[in-house]
């Protein structure tokens, strides 16, 4: 069973050569590997020409776009299964030599797993990426291609990305292969490393209209009718999550300092808890716009001693944070978060979502 893997990328020496190691040095037989790059000039080539021997096929001309380029390493594939590897992300070690046994099953069109997701500098954590009701990919539910592999004759049979989307041709070739009738199965283990601070996490405003819009034109009538309503009201929940210093930048000014204040009720230093990619967020538009972070505190063991943007991870546990009174916290560890802080004078605990509605009600 022959795998083609795909790399598209353009000027990205600091991560290339961790991708291409990451398909080269997989302990499977019969890889494909052919990256397409867009005419990079700031030393990419040099890298992938150090590994051309491993490499079945390159080329670096330029494109018009992702998935102009994605579309011109499918149409050189070979393989039974296609998948997608950026410049900017890598596989699990030794991985493909588990997905054998799921590669063999005649009837499955797409298999995909789940992903380690964050950044270098922030870490990674494990995903499930399963998805329990196959049908929600109607109304935006979408697999992260780097962790997805199909037949390539979907391709042929369904047609190529279509690159009038720059950002979401992935969701739409997904959606239009859903509909035609596919077999998609899940397996229970982690695929690949996913850095959220790729081109799609960048341009986000961009990539949620796209969905939307690709949505709405595949809905036939009864489904419109019946739908419409939940994928508006998604865009909008989805939209208040954006990359903030993306949108704020847009529109920066003291009305949002104003609304940071009185969300937080003080010009105080405040204390985020958590250090993954939500919290992330948020600690890009407090400092943004001027709120001083005293620290960031985490469970994982293995972020502590860590520094991002120039402020320590560490321990929640530790007697000095006993003086911590300004918190904010994620949705999802309330309760947690709560239990620990009992011995702590805290005066005040913003969840993450206050900020996020408040960002979006000041732009609406």
């Amino acid at each position: 069973m022959k795998i083609s893997i795909i790399t598209v990328c353009l000027n990205c020496v600091k991560t290339i050569e961790r991708a291409i190691q990451s398909v080269i040095k997989q302990k499977y037989d019969t890889i494909e590997y052919i990256i397409i790059d867009g005419g990079s000039t700031d030393g990419t080539l040099d890298i992938i020409k150090k590994y051309a021997d491993k490499i079945s096929f390159w080329t670096s001309e330029p494109d018009n776009g992702i998935y102009d380029a994605m579309n011109k390493g499918i149409r050189m594939a070979t393989g039974d299964f296609v998948a997608f590897m950026n410049s900017d992300d890598c596989y699990v070690e030794n991985v493909f030599e588990k997905l054998i046994p799921y590669f063999l099953k005649q009837q499955v069109d797409i298999i995909y797993g789940d992903r380690f997701c964050g950044t270098d500098e922030g870490g990674y954590s494990l995903w499930n990426n399963q998805i329990d009701d196959l049908d929600s990919i109607k109304t935006g539910k979408n697999i992260c291609h780097q962790s997805m592999f199909m037949r390539r004759e979907l391709f042929q049979k369904n047609g190529l990305f279509d690159c009038q989307y720059k950002v979401a041709a992935d969701y739409e070739w997904l959606l239009r292969n859903y509909k035609s009738g596919i077999y998609i199965e899940y397996i229970p283990i982690p695929i690949c490393y996913y850095n959220k601070s790729g081109y799609s996490e960048q341009n986000q405003l961009v990539c949620i209209e796209e969905y939307r819009k690709i949505m709405l034109y595949h809905l036939c009538a009864k489904e419109k009718e019946k739908l419409e309503p939940i994928i508006k009201k998604k865009f909008k929940v989805d939209f208040s999550n954006i990359m903030y210093k993306q949108l704020c930048e847009e529109q920066a000014g003291e009305q949002i300092k104003r609304i940071l204040v009185n969300i937080l009720n003080t010009n105080e230093p405040v204390v985020i808890v958590g250090a993954g990619y939500e919290l992330a967020n948020c600690f890009r538009v407090l400092t943004l716009f001027g709120t001083q972070i005293q620290m960031i505190i985490d469970n994982d063991i293995e972020k502590w001693g860590k520094v991002y943007e120039g402020v320590m991870i560490d321990s929640p546990l530790k007697d000095v944070y006993k003086t911590i009174k300004h918190i904010i916290s994620s949705q999802k560890y309330e309760k947690e978060l709560a239990q620990q802080l009992q011995s702590m004078e805290v005066e005040n605990i913003v969840n993450i979502s206050m900020i996020k509605e408040a960002i979006y009600s000041f732009y609406h």
